[in-house]
């Protein structure tokens, strides 16, 4: 549990692992002041600014090393040809 912050009207939690969807994502942040900014963790440590959320296409659980994300972005069509695949919202 995170915990009730200045500009949040109630608890937010931290999810362990998981999928989020859209839908939980804007519950989330509809407890919060709208101006609040929106950070992500940097790559080795501190916070960076989230830039314009994107929709991509995914091909899901194709990398197994711990210092990739566990999907990857579809760019030409045909990569990852055995992998299931979707649409996401990048928030990066």
């Amino acid at each position: 549990m995170v915990g009730t912050r200045e500009g949040c009207t109630e608890m937010l939690f931290r999810r362990e692992g998981g999928t989020m969807t859209v839908k939980e994502l804007i519950a989330e942040l509809n407890k919060c002041e709208p101006e609040l900014r929106v950070v992500a963790s940097g790559y080795e440590g501190g916070l960076t600014d989230v830039t314009p959320p994107d929709a991509l296409t995914i091909a899901l659980d194709v990398n197994d090393d711990w210092y990739y994300g566990k999907h990857e972005e579809i760019i030409c069509g045909d990569e990852y040809p055995n992998a299931v695949k979707e649409i996401a919202i990048r928030i990066a």
